[in-house]
């Protein structure tokens, strides 16, 4: 995330705002998830079990995306907090 010329206030606005964006992805595919999983189930009671593991993949697979996204925003939290400090010479 490149933020020249943006003052500091703007820049941790900025920040902020991508970390919000990635948590809230992270919630809507949990929540994505979630269903595939009722899906999953469903075919389980009516016995299409090659349809349940497609479903449950699914699922699994969504839920890693959902831990990137989480993962990704705090990785841009942690940076948040060094980046935006005035920077020391040597």
């Amino acid at each position: 995330m490149s933020m020249p010329n943006l003052s500091p206030e703007k820049k941790r606005a900025e920040a902020a705002r991508h970390i919000a964006l990635l948590h809230a992805q992270n919630e809507t595919f949990l929540l994505h998830a979630d269903a595939l999983d009722r899906y999953c189930e469903a075919c389980t009671v009516s016995g299409n079990m090659a349809a349940a593991a497609a479903w449950r993949r699914l699922a699994n697979q969504t839920r890693g995306e959902a831990h990137w996204f989480s993962f990704r925003a705090e990785v841009l939290e942690d940076s948040a907090k060094h980046i935006l400090e005035p920077q020391k010479c040597a």
